[in-house]
């Protein structure tokens, strides 16, 4: 059990010193795509939680992980961006029925 928790322990450390590291940079490219500070900030946590997730998976090298947030990153801006065009569609859709 103490491995267990040593594994976790270091787990946490480096998991810590990644979001130090990359916050700021990740949280800058979001907001200068998205000018919204509380999605921008909602997308980063996303995509931090998602590292954590696959944190075992990941090559611990700094350009691997630095690659997998920002496609990540990318990934979930473009899905909501996706997400708002059908909510527009669907509103716009709407409307043209009512009017009929």
């Amino acid at each position: 059990m103490s491995k267990k928790i040593t594994s976790n322990a270091i787990k946490e450390a480096k998991f810590s010193n990644l979001f130090d590291r990359h916050y700021s940079k990740l949280y800058n490219y979001a907001f200068k795509v998205l000018k919204e500070t509380d999605l921008s900030e909602e997308l980063v946590q996303e995509t931090f939680i998602k590292l954590w997730e696959n944190f075992e998976s990941i090559n611990e090298s700094e350009r691997s992980i630095t690659s997998f947030l920002i496609t990540t990153l990318k990934n979930k801006i473009i899905d909501d961006y996706r997400k708002r065009q059908a909510r527009t569609k669907h509103t716009n859709l709407y409307a043209l029925h009512k009017n009929i």
